[in-house]
């Protein structure tokens, strides 16, 4: 079983009304992106922070602990900082010992788990220059 994870990019709107708590109003796009289990993983290689958490600027939507929102503004922001980093540049600081040492979801890693964590975190790179492009935000569902 275990905790995955999936983004969904979300209008301003959509963004206002999640932080706002109008889930009537909150109409995320219906197709997501997988990050399965490596989302902790994605996290620390991108942020560097070792919290059991996605990113570091979500809100949550309407109170919902395992859902968080990150404003197009968010998006943008994280966007230009990773800028032309390529999935090789922020794989380099993949270090299984590291991983385990903090606790990194889902531990025990060991070496070989690059080859698992490296696809989702391309796809996840790629959504997020595309959400930034198109002034989106993301909503993320750990489940």
């Amino acid at each position: 079983m275990g905790m995955h994870a999936t983004i969904y990019t979300v209008s301003a709107e959509a963004f206002a009304a999640g932080v706002a708590g109008d889930l009537d109003a909150f109409t995320p796009d219906e197709t997501g992106v997988s990050l399965d289990k490596a989302w902790h993983a994605i996290h620390y290689l991108i942020t560097g922070d070792a919290d059991l958490r996605f990113l570091t600027t979500g809100a949550p939507l309407a109170e919902a602990e395992s859902c968080e929102l990150h404003s197009p503004a968010d998006v943008r922001h994280l966007s230009e900082r990773l800028g032309a980093l390529t999935v090789a540049d922020l794989m380099a600081k993949f270090d299984a010992d590291a991983f385990n040492r903090l606790n990194i979801y889902q531990a025990p890693w060991d070496d070989s788990a690059a080859h698992y964590v490296q696809p989702f975190l391309a796809d996840f790179l790629v959504a997020l220059h595309a959400a930034a492009r198109a002034q989106r935000g993301l909503f993320v569902v750990l489940a």
